[in-house]
């Protein structure tokens, strides 16, 4: 998967890349994480972070709950055991079909002019109802 690539996103001062490696590995610690670090991505194991598989033998997924609050509402959906991918930064695949001015694998072009993964998916939530969602309603999906 592309997390172990993803050296900009941080949870909790620690970089993504380093939570899917020491989630995957076997040996007690990794060279780019402290101890500490590495105790406490251990600790989110099937509490903050899940490893699925989904079809690629050796790369399993990350994911996450979609809230870490429960709702007091009993009719409502506890989004806490919804699980929902962890989408690795400047991921070049596309869902949609909307038309580029250049192409998301294009790595001569700056990062702002291409559209990756994670745009995508924020397009789609935000133009998927007609009209046109609201930003928090976009952020809401």
């Amino acid at each position: 998967m592309m997390h172990s690539r993803d050296t900009d996103t941080v949870y909790a001062r620690i970089k993504i890349c380093d939570i899917y490696q020491t989630l995957m590995s076997t040996s007690a610690a990794t060279s780019a994480c402290s101890a500490k670090d590495v105790a406490t991505i251990r600790s989110w194991l099937n509490k903050l972070f899940f490893l699925i598989d989904v079809g690629v033998p050796g790369m399993p997924a990350l994911f996450t709950p979609s809230s870490q609050a429960r709702n007091t509402d009993s009719s409502k959906i506890d989004c806490t055991k919804l699980l929902v991918p962890v989408i690795p930064d400047l991921v070049p695949v596309r869902l949609s079909t909307r038309s580029l001015t250049l192409a998301p694998q294009d790595e001569t072009a700056p990062k702002w002019s291409r559209n990756f993964l994670r745009e995508d998916i924020l397009w789609i939530a935000h133009y998927r109802p007609t009209p046109h969602a609201s930003k928090t309603a976009t952020i809401n999906v």
